[in-house]
């Protein structure tokens, strides 16, 4: 379970904080393929202990991010892209941003998730005109250690 909340940053500390590298031509805050799989570790492993799996308890939600020339453009993007994560996800560390990939979000399967992922889609739709969508993880590690992969490039 991730405590007090329903989201789990993919990306440690560096996405709230504004620490770890940052992408070159966005000027945010990047992953380390070593954070997000030792995050992905991190969930498996307490999954395990409690007799679940990854792909019952967690989603991983997608949004796609639209190119902007210009670098203020991309940082009104991302901020703007994170307060909808947050809204929808509340209650922890929400995004995941791969540079110059999607942004991505650790979500805990509750009764809203549903409800919560559709309003989001419906606000990327009319706000950005770009997509977002969620994909249930792999049951095994490995599996969900590459997707994680697929989604950054």
């Amino acid at each position: 379970m991730i405590p007090g909340g329903q989201t789990r940053s993919l990306f440690g500390d560096s996405g709230r904080r504004g620490g770890g590298r940052v992408c070159p031509r966005a000027g945010w805050p990047r992953t380390t393929g070593g954070r997000q799989r030792w995050t992905l570790r991190e969930v498996y492993r307490e999954a395990q202990q409690q007799g679940t799996s990854p792909r019952v308890t967690h989603r991983l939600v997608v949004v796609e991010l639209p190119r902007r020339p210009d670098p203020s453009g991309r940082i009104s993007l991302v901020i703007l892209v994170g307060h909808d994560l947050r809204a929808a996800f509340p209650g922890g560390d929400t995004l995941s941003l791969d540079c110059p990939g999607p942004a991505i979000a650790l979500v805990q399967v509750t009764d809203e998730l549903a409800f919560r992922f559709t309003s989001l889609r419906w606000t990327i739709r009319a706000g950005l005109g770009t997509e977002a969508r969620m994909i249930r993880l792999p049951a095994r590690e490995e599996d969900a250690e590459r997707l994680l992969d697929g989604l950054a490039h």
